[in-house]
């Protein structure tokens, strides 16, 4: 719901016009990017890092997460826009939450859920 509405203030005239305009295209990305991008993503950001960190922050979670958000995100300026940097700078805490608290493939999952929801509603220009 966030999203939807996060394109309509942003830029409502993009709102579905990828899969309207390239349906193949689209397709390919809801099927190809869970595996591009989310996994070797949460990979890095969230196995990676927690088991590499978590010593410094004497198992703190929360610096740890917060530090995690930052990194993410930052990860994320090499898109060269604040869109880029925002979104995943409002999602990081729900994977951070998903992969500490349940699993790293219920992280993999709402990542691909939530990445397939942006380039849906239109804001994947924003990611590439």
């Amino acid at each position: 719901i966030l999203g939807y509405f996060y394109t309509k203030v942003v830029e409502g005239d993009l709102l579905f016009e990828f899969p309207k305009n390239n349906f193949y295209l689209w397709l390919f990305v809801m099927f190809a990017y869970p595996f591009l991008s989310v996994i070797p993503q949460e990979i890095i950001y969230r196995v990676f890092f927690f088991y590499r960190y978590n010593c410094l922050f004497n198992k703190k979670k929360s610096y740890l997460i917060l530090m995690n958000i930052i990194v993410f995100s930052y990860g994320h300026i090499v898109f060269q826009n604040f869109h880029a940097v925002f979104i995943t700078a409002v999602a990081s805490p729900l994977f951070a939450y998903a992969y500490l608290k349940k699993s790293f493939i219920t992280c993999i999952v709402i990542h691909s859920i939530g990445g397939q929801i942006i380039f849906t509603f239109g804001l994947g220009k924003y990611f590439y």
